[in-house]
């Protein structure tokens, strides 16, 4: 048995706490768990990456502008910010019927109407709209609101409605017999020969 002096046993311990600070200190650097490298990130760095924030947006503008096309804009930007990045509108362009403050959005259609495209419609109470011809104002002022019925009128009454002819009427009426009767009064611009414009003079004097 060997026998240590009290110095030579404080020496011992000395070195072997010494010797145990240095394998805790290689363990923490070799680790795999907790490579020296990433140490510090482990705790600090987000698992998730980061989604991108867009800065811009593309929009598509069409219609009576002077350059129509596709344009990047800010974030923020309005539906007044792409006509004026599309060199502002031309001709009869039908600004009421677009929202000019509105929030443009990425992949957003932007399209500015002609004037004409309302149609030939005249108002509810039979007053002529602007661009509503003579022949047709003429017609609706003998009508009231809603006063034809498309499943019940025939050829006769249907011809007082604007826009509509002998042979229109007349093809409103063999629709009636192929198709069973109108669900809406929309169903119209399935017969031939009655478009959005000719739909728009008729709308309001007309009923299911």
């Amino acid at each position: 048995m060997l026998f240590f002096s009290r110095v030579e046993r404080i020496i011992l311990a000395t070195c072997l706490a010494v010797l145990a600070a240095c394998g805790l200190v290689w363990l923490t650097r070799n680790s795999p768990v907790f490579p020296s490298h990433s140490r510090d990130r482990f705790f600090t760095e987000s698992p998730f990456p980061e989604k991108e924030i867009p800065e811009s947006v593309i929009v598509h503008v069409a219609g009576r502008v002077r350059n129509p096309g596709v344009y990047e804009l800010p974030l923020t930007s309005r539906v007044k910010d792409a006509l004026r990045a599309a060199g502002g509108h031309v001709g009869k362009a039908d600004l009421d019927s677009l929202n000019l403050a509105k929030v443009l959005e990425d992949g957003e259609k932007v399209y500015v109407p002609d004037l004409s495209e309302r149609g030939l419609a005249t108002s509810f109470a039979g007053a002529p709209r602007p661009g509503t011809s003579s022949a047709a104002t003429k017609k609706a002022q003998g009508l009231s609101p809603r006063s034809i019925d498309l499943n019940r009128s025939g050829v006769a009454e249907l011809e007082k409605l604007p826009g509509v002819g002998p042979s229109t009427a007349e093809r409103i009426v063999q629709f009636r017999k192929q198709n069973g009767r109108f669900s809406s009064v929309e169903d119209l611009m399935k017969v031939r020969g009655i478009g959005p414009k000719k739909f728009e003079q008729m709308k309001s004097f007309v009923r299911v």
